[in-house]
C-alpha cells in the first residue's frame, strides 16, 4: 500500500534526524524544518541534554552560536541623551536583555552567555529553533520605536567554558563567524 509505505518512510525520517512530531514546532508561516534547509550532519543530530555542559571546565561542543546587536546604539543613545538623558537608553537596553533572554532561553532551548554591552552572545542547541527563534525575535521587534537589532548565527564546534552547569563563555570561529554575520545585518 503506497500510503503505508509514504507514512512508514516519514516515521522513519522523524526517527532517525531527531525531528519532534509536534505540527506546531515550526510555527512561521510556510516554514520546513531547518535541519532538511540546513542541510549537514550536524544539524540532524539529537538535541543535547538540557543542560548547558559539564559543571566546570572546557569542553568542545556542536551548537548553534548567535550575536546580536542593537543597530545604531551609539548614535541612538546620544539622541536619548541629548533629549532625555542617559537613562532612557539603560531603559531601551534592558527592555532588548529580557527580550533576548525570554526567546532564547524558553523551555530550556538556549542560553544568553554574555552581554556584549549593545547586544547579546547567545548558544542554542538545535538549528531549526535557532533559526524560529532569531525570527521572532525581529518580528516582536518589528515597529518598535527605537530598537532594531542585527542577528548573525553560525553552527558548528565551539570551544565551551563552562562553570556550575551554566557556560560562562564560548571561542573559535564559529564565535567570530556569527559576530562578523552579525556586522553584516540589516537592522530588522
Amino acid at each position: 500500500d503506497p500510503q503505508q509505505r509514504a507514512e512508514h518512510a516519514r516515521s522513519q525520517a522523524e526517527h532517525e534526524d531527531g525531528r519532534r512530531e509536534d505540527p506546531h514546532e515550526f510555527s512561521l508561516p510556510g516554514a520546513r524544518p531547518a535541519d532538511h534547509v540546513v542541510g549537514s550532519k550536524a544539524a540532524t543530530m539529537s538535541p543535547p541534554p538540557r543542560k548547558s555542559g559539564p559543571e566546570s571546565g572546557e569542553s568542545n561542543r556542536v551548537l548553534v552560536v548567535l550575536f546580536d546587536d542593537i543597530r545604531g546604539s551609539t548614535a541612538l543613545k546620544e539622541r536619548m541623551a541629548h533629549a532625555l538623558d542617559e537613562e532612557a537608553f539603560q531603559k531601551v537596553r534592558r527592555e532588548h536583555d529580557e527580550l533576548l533572554a525570554e526567546v532564547i532561553e524558553r523551555d530550556g532551548e538556549g542560553q544568553i552567555v554574555k552581554s556584549t554591552g549593545d547586544g547579546v552572545l547567545a548558544v542554542l542547541w538545535r538549528p531549526s529553533v535557532a533559526v524560529e527563534r532569531a525570527a521572532e525575535i525581529q518580528e516582536r521587534l518589528h515597529g518598535h520605536q527605537v530598537l532594531s537589532v542585527r542577528i548573525g548565527m553560525d553552527m558548528g564546534e565551539v570551544r565551551v567554558v563552562s562553570k556550575d552547569g551554566r557556560i560562562e563563555d564560548v571561542f573559535g570561529r564559529h564565535v567570530d563567524w556569527a559576530a562578523r554575520i552579525a556586522g553584516l545585518a540589516d537592522g530588522g
